[in-house]
């Protein structure tokens, strides 16, 4: 049901990503994180907000429902292009980064489904740092750990919820919402 795909770039596609997202770079001396913008999220799967269930997100693509127009949301979508490139899709629906703290414990964060409207969805998650949290699918309870440049792919039906991380200072995904090219 998931297919768990390690070493899903090579190394000289992953480590880009992975500078310009999660990166730091030496100005004059001076150590600073990299240039790219999170935008605080007060929730993770709902609109609950119970003050300690937020994420940080940055929305690469979406679909706009209304007008039915792809829309690109990020002047950072060439940043990740070597993986749309390499996913296999017909049709992109949602393209976002999820930054989540370090928990004292690991927390599930709820389960959800991904664009269950859409027939043959394909969800896909890309790991850009290796840690102790994961992502759970509920009916199988199956356990896929966070290992750095691996990407996992199921149907969008599935009920999964990603776990933190209490092993670094942050769990960073990417995730991939699309219609896969029929062969």
């Amino acid at each position: 049901m998931v297919e768990v795909i390690d070493n899903f770039l090579p190394e000289n596609l992953y480590l880009p990503i992975r500078e310009q997202i999660m990166g730091s770079e030496t100005i004059d001396g001076v150590t600073v994180p990299s240039m790219f913008p999170w935008y605080f999220n007060n929730f993770v799967i709902s609109e609950k907000n119970n003050n300690s269930d937020f994420q940080f997100v940055h929305n690469f693509f979406r679909l706009n429902y209304k007008s039915g127009y792809q829309e690109v949301c990020s002047p950072f979508c060439k940043v990740i292009q070597p993986i749309v490139d390499k996913l296999n899709a017909f049709c992109l629906i949602r393209i976002k980064a999820n930054l989540s703290t370090i928990t004292v414990d690991n927390k599930n964060t709820g389960y959800h489904t991904d664009y269950s409207v859409y027939d043959g969805c394909t969800s896909a998650i890309f790991y850009l740092n290796t840690n102790n949290g994961y992502t759970l699918f509920k009916d199988t309870e199956e356990k896929i750990d966070c290992v750095a440049n691996r990407l996992i792919k199921f149907n969008s039906r599935l009920m999964h919820a990603g776990v933190t991380s209490n092993n670094t200072t942050q769990r960073v995904t990417i995730n991939f919402n699309y219609i896969e090219k029929k062969e």
